[in-house]
């Protein structure tokens, strides 16, 4: 393991500190930028960008016929979707690509659904295909319960700062 400079600093600045929390925090802090590098690059060698990525792949996930309207499909994206807006330019840039089409809701008149094109549900997959190697990768030198244990662990966490009553600063 690589020496973590950042962390013996805090030890010897503040010794009142828990090291094991500076630690977590730090290590949070690091992880997402470190993942997007290597995301973008295998984005980038299948032509995406993160956020079509994330369209397509819900997309894909919401299963057949891939296809959600813009209610059903902003909770389905892993990264959030602050506004309509938002959602709008996703769509526009992946449709530009030939990736989605928008289609008539037949459940709703005035409604629009976004399905994936052939060739959307092919390049989705092979997006899926390219994280899961990503993700091989980095989890190579864990076990498989270090795994089970590390995607629990994680999930706590991530349930603990979702949770509305989580107080993040202390009064």
């Amino acid at each position: 393991m690589p020496r973590e400079l950042w962390l013996s600093n805090w030890h010897s600045v503040r010794t009142d500190i828990d090291p094991v929390a500076i630690a977590i925090l730090g290590r949070i802090i690091r992880l997402n930028p470190a993942f997007e590098a290597h995301r973008a690059a295998a984005l980038a060698a299948l032509g995406l960008t993160p956020e079509v990525s994330d369209l397509i792949i819900s997309l894909l996930r919401s299963g057949p016929p891939h296809a959600l309207n813009s209610g059903a499909l902003s909770p389905e994206a892993t990264y959030p979707i602050s506004s309509s807006g938002a959602m709008t330019y996703r769509v526009d840039r992946a449709e530009a690509l030939g990736l989605v089409e928008r289609r008539r809701d037949p459940q709703d008149r005035r409604g629009v659904l976004v399905g994936l094109t052939i060739k959307g549900l092919d390049l989705a997959n092979r997006d899926v295909d390219a994280h899961m190697e990503l993700t091989a990768n980095f989890l190579a030198s864990f076990s498989a319960a270090e795994r089970a244990a590390l995607s629990r662990l994680l999930q706590k966490l991530l349930a603990a700062l979702l949770e509305p009553n989580t107080r993040l600063t202390r009064q």
